[in-house]
């Protein structure tokens, strides 16, 4: 379980750093705690799931299809430092790829939030089920409620693509994610989906 939970917090929060590259001309990120990291672990960790819900299932091949979308975006922002260590043609390449996959990455950066979104509502809905499997209607209501709006926010950051706002919209899903990451923490105490992992 505590593995699971570090997992989401790879993926709920940015714990990294920026910095002004002259070289590149830009801000540069970098996240200390990638997602793609906190997506490996929730693939470890269902692979050990005996009977796993069509929810938990679901849930897994939108964490599959992520991490790989995930350590595209990580190659794209340690491009700068491969860079600075690595000279000849094959750097040139790699650079050339890094530079064309950050140029897209940077276009579609809140609609691959927004998946990140779906995951977790889908990540809500297999544990409402294992909150089923027990009769738990305390937690099955809570994550619930967690689904649909985590389904909201999905399109509120689909609309966010395409319109320019005066802050960053990840400030707004903060809430909601240290919510979720604290029902998580305790209601695994009860349910045993994750149990030991």
């Amino acid at each position: 379980m505590a593995l699971v939970f570090l997992g989401l917090i790879c993926i709920l929060f940015n714990f990294g750093f920026s910095y002004y590259s002259s070289a590149e001309g830009a801000m540069i990120t970098l996240d200390l705690l990638p997602d793609f990291a906190g997506y490996l672990i929730l693939c470890l960790a269902y692979e050990k799931i005996d009977k796993k819900s069509r929810w938990m299932r679901e849930s897994q091949s939108i964490a599959v299809g992520m991490l790989v979308v995930s350590v595209l975006t990580f190659i794209s922002q340690i491009r700068i430092v491969f860079d600075a260590f690595v000279d000849g043609i094959d750097s040139k390449v790699f650079a050339l790829f890094a530079g064309l996959l950050t140029l897209g990455l940077n276009y579609v950066d809140l609609l691959i939030y927004a998946v990140t979104m779906v995951f977790m509502a889908f990540f809500s809905l297999a544990m409402m089920s294992e909150a089923d499997k027990i009769r738990h209607r305390g937690w099955s209501v809570t994550y619930t409620v967690f689904f649909v709006l985590y389904l909201i926010f999905a399109a509120a950051f689909v609309v966010f693509q395409f319109v320019q706002l005066p802050f960053s919209a990840y400030f707004i899903a903060i809430p909601l994610n240290v919510a979720f990451a604290l029902v998580f923490y305790v209601s695994t105490k009860k349910l045993d989906v994750f149990d030991g992992r």
